[in-house]
């Protein structure tokens, strides 16, 4: 009998690792000095696993690859016009991109609007760089 009271818990430890738990609730159940609830771990990348699970967490991973991917394309494109605004935006967006990967080991940077939206604004502009010279 106790084996049948286990298999929901089984279930649910499966669903969370593969799925996590959502967004919304603390990860973590911790009080800091003034009653500040710290709602998630100083990791971006636990954070991301905790809240999408194993599915979430490759598919960030390998999105940010493919993305990073297209950034070293592109300064293939764009390596002999150092004098170039494109390529002079290249070079800050790449650095600012190290800053936040590194960042992200501890700290939630992404989850912070004001990182998240320069992040993802200089991908759009990276992209479309890319874009204007690959002619993809």
């Amino acid at each position: 009998m106790e084996n049948n009271k286990s298999r929901p818990l089984e279930v649910l430890i499966f669903f969370l690792f593969f799925f996590g738990t959502g967004f919304g609730q603390p990860l973590v159940d911790f009080i800091a000095t003034g009653g500040v609830t710290i709602r998630e771990p100083h990791n971006m990348y636990l954070t991301i696993f905790a809240r999408s699970g194993f599915v979430g967490f490759i598919l960030f991973m390998i999105i940010n690859i493919k993305l990073i991917y297209l950034w070293f394309e592109t300064y293939h494109y764009l390596k002999d016009q150092k004098k170039s605004p494109h390529y002079q935006l290249l070079i800050f967006s790449g650095i600012y991109f190290i800053f936040i990967y590194v960042m992200g080991l501890t700290d939630s940077t992404l989850s912070n609007n004001y990182y998240s939206i320069i992040f993802y604004i200089l991908w759009g502009v990276t992209i479309s760089i890319n874009h204007i010279y690959t002619k993809k």
